[in-house]
């Protein structure tokens, strides 16, 4: 409640960015004053995602590989992650509770489909306001894979049984399936082996690193560039894309402020 009441005396007498005050206060008092609960039924579901190494990254033979999915081996410590992507209701409860501005509604599905037209920043935004934080590039990947090594973690090829996408642009010569042509409720389809929804379709997820070709001598960990790239990174496809934009290697890269009906994210935190 102090931070919120803080957050629109602020805002009252500051005719700076938005969303730049509230990255910039939400960074400073939120450690001091702790986090911000949603009310029980827009509570976030958490999934513990146990440390390991994988291989992130394409090998070259793979159908649909770009040239910057450079295969190298990364460790990643245990963390949490939100089982969903965040819903509109939970983003919505949040800028009530801020008075930050509501992403537009244009084609936004409400309840419980993911938030769709916000940009990093508000994805930043929501992640410090409820104490948590977006995953890193190499976490995303590493929970996409669950333990796998093919382009999807249901194996070689996805239907639009499995995932939320452009079926009409198929992967790895299968047949043609149907097309949503939109987001849907978060857990339509199953879940990855270690109980994730969503991480191939429906939308875009932002994470939190600059995007830059991978420095493969960053093993532990890595977090990319930290110093202010032009791009910010986006993993997962959505159901605007066909099969290899859905890919668990495909990397999607925008400027932070990009926003549109196929962008979302989802959260994390660490253990």
């Amino acid at each position: 409640m102090l931070f919120t009441l803080f957050l629109k005396l602020i805002l009252e007498y500051n005719h700076l960015n938005m969303s730049k005050v509230y990255l910039l206060l939400s960074t400073i008092l939120l450690p001091l004053i702790g986090k911000t609960q949603l009310p029980e039924k827009l509570q976030i579901q958490w999934v513990e995602i146990p440390g390991g190494t994988f291989t992130m990254g394409s090998p070259t033979i793979e159908i649909g590989r770009d040239t910057d999915e450079v295969e190298h081996e990364v460790v990643i410590s245990p963390f949490m992650v939100s089982k969903y992507e965040i819903t509109y209701d939970q983003f919505i409860f949040f800028c009530k509770a801020t008075g930050y501005k509501k992403p537009t509604s244009e084609d936004q599905e409400k309840g419980n489909h993911p938030i769709v037209n916000v940009d990093w920043n508000d994805a930043v935004a929501f992640s410090n306001w409820i104490g948590c934080r977006l995953l890193t590039e190499a976490e995303w990947e590493y929970v996409c894979r669950s333990g796998t090594n093919t382009p999807f973690y249901y194996g070689d090829k996805i239907t639009s049984d499995q995932v939320n996408f452009d079926g009409n642009y198929p992967y790895n010569q299968s047949p043609k399936s149907s097309s949503k042509g939109k987001p849907v409720p978060v857990g339509s389809y199953k879940p990855n082996k270690w109980g994730v929804h969503d991480m191939h379709g429906n939308v875009w997820e932002w994470v939190s690193d600059w995007y830059a070709v991978y420095n493969i001598d960053d093993r532990n960990n890595p977090k990319g560039p930290q110093d202010s790239k032009l791009e910010r990174i986006g993993r997962g496809g959505s159901f605007y894309e066909g099969g290899n934009e859905n890919r668990c290697a495909d990397r999607g890269a925008q400027i932070p402020t990009t926003f549109g009906t196929n962008i979302g994210f989802r959260v994390a935190k660490s253990l």
